[in-house]
């Protein structure tokens, strides 16, 4: 105590008395004294700090949170319960907000939470926060104080969203899902993966190069199917239409090819060239479906006019984050529904009858991709793989670069099994792990490869023949999301998704493939446009996007987000795209025209217009090498 207040002397004395650094140093001395008993003067303290903390840092920040932990301690050791309650929900919150549920404060302030509701009496609640407390993904203590504590919530909200389900007329295996998952949620669940539950993947195999006529690829492609999964709009590059109807290639005719396009001429190609019948399926949602069909039945007919070529993603009731109700919003209520993540592949194929066709009508397996990412194509020694392991599920991963950073990895957990962690799963502490491309060195490509009957026989296996059955129960991911798309200022919702990847967590056997980076080409953004719509790539006979035969990788393209970042002001900027082949890299800053037909990047390249007003650049030869220019 002695040198606290010698230590807060000094520091009024040098700085002044509102200093954040003596709000720290007066809920020192309040720990202190609480822990020698000296309650009342603790609590002046833990007070007194408070007031400073929120003056210097505002009401939600981490230290803050500390003097309500440490008021909630003080109250409870009076005996003034409910000041203490008020107190500690109130740490716990800002804790959970601020550091993660599964951060070792927040963790410590849970099992202060537990010795407070011991003392009131609340046996049953502090039995069942225990538990949770215990989980490997921490506790949502908002949620589970909510709807756990007061009598009678949790099956109110779950009768709400059922209902509101059920009149949508939404398959009883997606409702039967989704409604596992909002039961954790409500429980407290968070989804999250901690890196103390999984170790990295050391390593991956490739693909065995299968023994000359060992199969007959003619009759391996009789049964397989194709999905693309194109539920997206593609709204961070400002497209208001499919992401699957962007440009993206010319044609051998002169023609601008869209993903579909291509998609589709690949799959035709395989048709004509193996005289079999490779079935295609787009997975579309809600808000992709019309262009979608639009597009298919004025240029592929033939495709349009089979059988399934469509399936479309189940919706999902968008939640209000502040109480756990399904969202109402009458002026668009389409706002009130949500595609929930790729991972709905699983029961959309269940619930529409589809897997149970495809089965009848003699597919057995299944290639699965996302629309935007052209090298996803199939692979014969892959479907030979396939069918000579019997694999339930095969994921394509690649070595992680330091562009790959953000996307999904795999891991494995204690029992040996895989596992796909998300980034939206990742604890905030954890992050550092995740993003250490050392530690967890393989990433998902989202390219999958499905047995279906294997497929069946898991979904059936699953629920026991209660409102799940029929269904995958995948790992979830909890986003939370404004009401209107990037008004940040609406009321928060939460959205629950689950991966079409994570089941590899959930179907025994499944296992990865380590995959070549021609395997992974997605368009995320307008730098990754440019690139594909440059010569840097070309498109094959059969309509695969492949690197130029003359580089051995892509350039690396940096385009200014606030001109470029939206398509209307990439295509605004690049009238012609230039030659990028012999390029390593390209910075381009500020409002910068390329309309100079025929013009060429090569080496390293930086162009910066430093005014807001489009102006073009030029260039001798038609070339611009290896330096910076201002236009």
């Amino acid at each position: 105590i002695c040198l606290f207040q010698t230590s807060l002397s000094i520091t009024m004395k040098s700085l002044h008395d509102r200093h954040p650094k003596v709000g720290l140093l007066k809920a020192c001395i309040g720990d202190v004294l609480r822990n020698f008993g000296n309650f009342e003067q603790a609590e002046a303290e833990y007070l007194a700090a408070k007031e400073i903390l929120v003056d210097a840092f505002g009401p939600n920040h981490v230290e803050v949170a500390q003097c309500w932990n440490g008021l909630g301690q003080t109250y409870r050791l009076l005996g003034r319960l409910a000041e203490a309650d008020k107190c500690m929900i109130t740490a716990l919150e800002m804790s959970t907000d601020i550091l993660g549920p599964t951060h070792r404060s927040t963790r410590n302030r849970v099992n202060n939470f537990i010795a407070l509701l011991k003392a009131q009496g609340k046996e049953a609640s502090a039995t069942q926060l225990e538990a949770r407390r215990q989980a490997s993904d921490g506790v949502d203590f908002r949620c589970w104080r909510m709807c756990i504590m007061v009598e009678g919530v949790q099956d109110k909200l779950c009768r709400l969203i059922h209902t509101k389900m059920i009149q949508c007329e939404l398959p009883k295996s997606f409702i039967g899902s989704f409604m596992s998952i909002f039961q954790r949620v409500t429980e407290g669940h968070t989804g999250l993966i901690p890196e103390a539950n999984i170790r990295p993947v050391d390593a991956v195999k490739e693909i065995p190069m299968p023994k000359k006529n060992e199969v007959s690829l003619t009759d391996l492609l009789h049964k397989v199917v194709v999905v693309k999964l194109n539920g997206g709009l593609g709204t961070t590059m400002g497209l208001q239409k499919p992401k699957g109807l962007l440009p993206v290639k010319t044609g051998p005719d002169g023609t601008s090819l869209t993903f579909i396009d291509c998609i589709c001429r690949q799959v035709l190609h395989l048709r004509e060239k193996y005289h079999s019948h490779v079935k295609l399926i787009f997975m579309n949602s809600f808000q992709t479906s019309v262009a979608t069909q639009r597009h298919i039945e004025e240029h592929y007919p033939t495709l349009f006019n089979e059988d399934d070529w469509e399936m479309i993603q189940n919706m999902a009731p968008s939640i209000e984050a502040s109480n756990l109700e399904p969202t109402e919003y009458q002026p668009r209520q389409e706002l009130e529904w949500y595609s929930p993540g790729h991972g709905d592949l699983y029961s959309t194929l269940i619930g529409s009858g589809i897997l149970q066709r495809l089965l009848d009508a003699g597919y057995k397996y299944m290639f699965v991709s996302n629309v935007d990412n052209l090298g996803a194509s199939i692979d014969l020694n892959f479907l030979a793989h396939m069918h000579k392991s019997e694999l339930p599920m095969m994921m394509e991963v690649c070595h992680r670069t330091p562009a790959d950073m953000k996307g999904g990895h795999i891991a494995e957990t204690a029992n040996g099994s895989y596992l796909l962690r998300e980034a939206a799963q990742c604890p905030p502490e954890d992050s550092s792990y995740f993003q250490d491309i050392t530690r967890h060195r393989f990433f998902n490509t989202n390219n999958l490869w499905l047995n279906l009957p294997k497929l069946q026989i898991a979904a059936n296996k699953t629920g026991a023949g209660d409102a799940t059955s029929g269904c995958l129960q995948l790992p979830y991911i909890r986003r939370t999301r404004p009401l209107i798309p990037n008004d940040f200022s609406s009321r928060k919702l939460f959205h629950m998704e689950t991966a079409a990847g994570s089941a590899i967590s959930v179907l025994p056997g499944a296992a990865p493939i380590l995959v070549g980076r021609e395997r992974f080409v997605p368009v995320k953004n307008t730098n990754d446009l440019l690139v594909v719509q440059s010569d840097a790539y070309v498109l094959t006979e059969d309509c695969r996007l492949v690197l130029h035969e003359d580089i051995d990788k892509p350039p690396v393209v940096n385009l200014d987000t606030k001109w470029y970042g939206k398509i209307a002001g990439f295509e605004k900027g690049f009238k012609v795209v230039p030659s990028l082949l012999g390029c390593s890299q390209v910075t381009i800053m500020g409002p910068v025209l390329f309309q100079q037909e025929s013009m060429t990047l090569t080496g390293k390249v930086d162009v910066t217009n430093t005014s807001d007003e489009w102006l073009p650049v030029a260039a001798e030869n038609n070339t611009i090498a290896d330096t910076a220019v201002s236009v």
